[in-house]
């Protein structure tokens, strides 16, 4: 068994790459990490197939808070 380890970048058009390392990601980009393991025979065939399917109990929503600490007021120039 072998094991190849990335990460999936799309968008709503599309596949747009993939890397090795957590990748950056633009504005509308969406990344899933992606771990295969596959039988060493696998590899023996010219095009592979395999089809990955998320759930939807998949999708982690990350909570956010946000709190204000100090508001401060913008200086005003000094006349003169």
């Amino acid at each position: 068994m072998k094991t190849y380890m990335c990460y999936l970048i799309f968008s709503e058009s599309g596949i747009k790459r993939q890397t090795r390392n957590k990748p950056s990601l633009k504005a509308g980009e969406y990344a899933v990490q992606v771990k295969l393991n596959l039988p060493k025979g696998f590899l023996n065939r010219a095009f592979p197939v395999a089809s990955v399917t998320i759930p939807e109990n998949a999708i982690v929503e990350p909570e956010v808070e946000v709190s204000v600490v100090k508001e401060t007021k913008p200086k005003q120039k000094k006349k003169g």
